[in-house]
């Protein structure tokens, strides 16, 4: 029974200490940043101003296709909090991540020039973000001193290209290759060519490839000992890192992957499912939790009301001025993914399901497991459902969480699934380590 209880009590441990360590090195690392020259930071900002002038504020690299649509708004507006030079101390700076907005309706990318150039036409308002960590500026901060906008997108797309085909090796050669199909689907419905052009898209797709990379290299027994510091310090890197953007994709894909490699009894995996989900959400809301009282000790504001003022404006069903229902949230998200590329997507999906199927070498059986990642594969709509104001407003990225849902489906259907080639000398075998300890 005390072994039992130790068992337990290591998990809300191991939290509060990830999350005390990571608020501490974080908000060092932010004060740190603030230390650099803003000279050559402030020049690169200008010279990315023609690109913003050039595509305004909602880019959309293929015309008529709502999901390729880009957010150059916060990305221009990531980029004010980072020149910015401020008149108080760095380390308030730091923890207020000021910026200057002027009067009238003025684009964030006019902004940047208006503040760069000292122009007086409009009268300049300085405007605190204090409630998020912007982790991203550690990045960002370091790449505008010495390139502009179009060198970080080519920068950050070869990046992501090959940090993506590393992990796809990974996954072929020591998980299981039934995996790579569906994890190359949830990849393409993300839109990999959006998260390399905007800035603010790519915090997720990184945590993801990274908290995929890391599952690679655990066999099975590491898996499940293991599993939810994952989620605790994936959740922790999402509220440092990311803008509230699509933070499912980079909780239900791992936790899909998981649940797949481990294939253990039903109860194992809903405990899986329960376990992680806590873990995740918890150290997510405490570490951005933590940046508003630290952000409040060091500034004297009073930043966690202005957190939890923002929590009930995203929870609300209001949105654009009307009653917003849990339907009408989840549609919108699916506007988002229309055209005519993902239904041949699509299509190509159910042929290639069909194929299997039919297939002699193939042997379909229902695998009960199936029904702990159905449950991971709905948690898009529950999202959307829960945060109805923000979901609605911003569907044009958040229906991106759909991912983890592309990926249950494809996962549930390879699941059960026995191809013979594949079973022959699967590497999945590498892993597969006594069931129970």
């Amino acid at each position: 029974m005390k072994n039992k209880r130790k068992k337990y009590l290591r998990i809300p441990l191991f939290i509060i200490i990830a999350v005390a360590v990571s608020a501490a090195v974080g908000t060092v690392l932010m004060i740190a940043i603030y230390f650099l020259p803003l000279k050559e930071i402030q020049k690169h900002c200008a010279d990315s101003y023609p690109i913003f002038q050039k595509e305004t504020n909602y880019y959309y690299w293929a015309p008529v296709y709502e999901n390729t649509k880009l957010d150059n708004s916060t990305d221009a507006f990531m980029m004010n909090i980072a020149m910015y030079d401020g008149t108080s101390s760095r380390i308030n700076n730091a923890m207020q991540n000021y910026y200057v907005m002027y009067s009238g309706d003025i684009d964030f990318f006019e902004n940047v020039m208006m503040y760069i150039n000292d122009d007086k036409t409009y009268e300049p308002a300085l405007c605190a973000y204090g409630r998020y960590w912007h982790g991203y500026l550690l990045w960002l901060k370091p790449l505008l001193e010495f390139m502009d906008l179009q060198e970080i997108r080519m920068l950050n797309m070869a990046l992501q290209f090959l940090l993506l085909i590393f992990v796809v090796i990974r996954l072929y050669t020591f998980c299981d290759k039934k995996l790579v199909l569906p994890f190359l689907f949830a990849i393409l419905f993300i839109n990999p060519v959006s998260t390399a052009l905007c800035m603010q898209y790519s915090s997720i797709y990184y945590i993801t490839l990274l908290s995929v990379l890391v599952i690679t290299y655990l066999d099975k027994k590491q898996l499940r000992k293991n599993y939810y510091k994952i989620f605790v310090l994936n959740g922790i890197a999402i509220a440092f890192f990311d803008f509230f953007t699509y933070p499912l994709v980079a909780f239900g894909i791992p936790l899909i992957m998981i649940l797949f490699l481990l294939n253990e009894d039903l109860w194992s995996e809903l405990k899986c499912v329960i376990i992680s989900f806590v873990c995740w959400l918890s150290s997510y809301a405490l570490m951005w939790f933590s940046k508003w009282v630290i952000g409040g000790l060091i500034t004297g504001d009073d930043i966690i009301n202005n957190g939890l003022q923002q929590i009930r404006t995203r929870t609300i069903s209001d949105a654009y001025g009307k009653d917003v229902t849990v339907f009408e949230s989840i549609g919108r998200n699916f506007n988002f993914i229309s055209g005519m590329p993902l239904k041949i997507f699509l299509i190509l999906v159910i042929i290639m399901t069909l194929a299997f199927a039919l297939s002699k070498k193939v042997k379909l059986s229902f695998d009960k497991n199936i029904i702990a990642i159905a449950i991971v594969g709905i948690l898009p709509f529950i999202w959307y459902g829960v945060m109805r104001n923000h979901s609605y407003i911003h569907a044009y990225m958040t229906h991106r969480d759909l991912a983890v849902t592309v990926f249950a489906i494809m996962s549930a259907l390879f699941l059960c699934f026995s191809i013979d080639d594949w079973e022959k000398g699967n590497t999945s075998d590498k892993r597969k380590v006594e069931s129970k300890e």
